[in-house]
């Protein structure tokens, strides 16, 4: 069985998506000794993660032989 409607009109499709940064200043002091806001860590470099400073070193380590 086929059915066909010819309805004249409007069709709008709307689709919305995004992401947050949400502060949690009490893990930040927790984590760096002070309250720190994302922008300050994360675009100013304002302070260096001490978690981070191993993976760093063994990032920077010059190859032998280039």
């Amino acid at each position: 069985m086929y059915y066909f409607a010819d309805v004249g009109g409007l069709f709008a499709g709307l689709s919305l998506e995004g992401g947050v940064i949400h502060e949690r200043d009490g893990l930040n002091k927790a984590y760096y000794g002070q309250i720190y806001t994302p922008r300050q860590i994360v675009l100013e470099h304002k302070v260096e993660a001490p978690g981070a400073v191993m993976l760093k070193e063994a990032l920077t380590v010059p190859v032998k032989g280039k």
